[in-house]
C-alpha cells in the first residue's frame, strides 16, 4: 500500500467516526441536549445541532481532502471543547472518572490523528 493509500484510508476512518458521532447524537437529540444542560452549556439544542453539522460537514470534507485545514481547525476545536464540556468536567468532579478519562484519552488520539492529517496532506 503506498502512502496515498495509507492517508486514503486514515481519512476515511476518521471521516466515518465523525459521522458516527453525529448520527448518534441526531438520534438521541433529547438525551444529549439533557447531558449538555446537566453539564450548564449555553444553548444546549443549538450548540447539539451546531455539533452535529460541523461533524457532518467536516466528515465530508476529510473524505474528499478539501479544505483540510481549515476542516482539521474545526474538527480539532470541537473535540477540544467538547472534552472540556463534559468528560474533563467529570473526570474533575469525581463523576464516572474512569469512563471520562477513558473518553479524555480517546479525544486526545483523535487530535493526533487530526494532526496527522495535516501532516501528511502534501502541503
Amino acid at each position: 500500500m503506498s502512502q496515498h493509500d495509507l492517508f486514503l484510508v486514515g481519512r476515511c476512518l476518521i471521516a466515518a467516526m465523525f459521522i458516527v458521532s453525529a448520527l448518534g447524537k441526531a438520534a438521541n437529540w433529547k438525551p444529549t441536549v439533557d447531558l449538555m444542560r446537566v453539564h450548564h452549556l449555553p444553548f444546549p439544542s443549538a450548540a447539539l445541532f451546531i455539533s452535529i453539522i460541523a461533524e457532518f460537514t467536516g466528515a465530508i470534507f476529510l473524505l474528499i481532502a478539501r479544505f483540510l485545514y481549515p476542516t482539521v481547525g474545526v474538527l480539532f476545536a470541537f473535540v477540544v471543547s467538547a472534552t472540556v464540556a463534559i468528560p474533563l468536567q467529570d473526570a474533575v468532579s469525581g463523576k464516572d472518572r474512569g469512563n471520562a478519562i477513558s473518553i479524555i484519552g480517546s479525544n486526545l488520539a483523535i487530535l493526533g490523528a487530526l494532526l496527522l492529517v495535516l501532516g501528511l496532506s502534501g502541503r
